[in-house]
């Protein structure tokens, strides 16, 4: 299992510190996932460890070994185990959602931010509802490869959670669900551009996580 992590210039050994892994595309190694979604900086800044995976094959295994990756992480630097997150695009949008929803896997993510992802809604009403937690489902408008993908997996979670129908888009192209728990609110962000395109604006991505409540380990 192959990732590269990046750590704050301040990173304190003895204090527990945020941790986003960011699962990658199709064919990208760690170094490509980490210039793709160019999170390092804007995460660092905040103080937090951020870790690029490599792709892996879809299958359970791959999945299994990259369920277990905040845990050897946190084997070597301290992390807070509460407050972890993930992201990715495309397949590492698709992984995200799996890790959250398969039974079987850990389940440690405080919140996610999938991109691209391959699940529709009949693939994800074959699982039953995770806890809830703040979802934001990113799309592009001009994704042909998984068309409608996002909305359907956004409805999903909403539906998980709790909350109503979306309103209208904020200035930034999201939705918010109505009536979702304070601690669990899904948006379902669209932008322009194709499936290939990394949509998200690395502030407005961490503001979503950081807001998330921590998660009891």
């Amino acid at each position: 299992m192959r990732y590269n992590l990046r750590a704050p210039l301040r990173y304190q050994p003895g204090h527990a510190h945020p941790l986003l892994v960011v699962y990658a595309p199709a064919g990208h190694s760690p170094r490509a996932n980490e210039a793709l979604t160019g999170l390092t900086g804007a995460a660092t800044a905040r103080g937090w460890l951020v870790a690029y995976a490599g792709a892996k094959p879809m299958a359970l295994p791959s999945l299994q070994a990259l369920a277990g990756l905040p845990r050897a992480i946190a084997a070597r630097w301290c992390v807070d185990p509460t407050r972890i997150y993930a992201t990715g695009h495309s397949d590492g949008g698709t992984i995200s959602t799996a890790l959250t929803v398969l039974p079987d896997l850990p389940h440690p993510f405080a919140a996610i931010v999938p991109s691209a992802a391959g699940f529709t809604a009949a693939d994800l009403k074959a699982y039953a509802c995770p806890a809830p937690r703040p979802v934001r489902v990113l799309h592009n408008e001009g994704d042909t490869l998984f068309p409608g993908y996002g909305r359907e997996a956004a409805d999903w979670w909403a539906q998980c959670n709790g909350c109503g129908l979306p309103g209208t888009p904020d200035a930034a192209g999201c939705l918010h669900y109505g009536h979702c728990p304070a601690t669990a609110p899904v948006e379902y962000c669209e932008g322009p551009g194709d499936h290939r395109h990394w949509p998200a604006a690395p502030e407005a991505l961490l503001d979503f996580l950081a807001a998330a409540p921590p998660r009891a380990p």
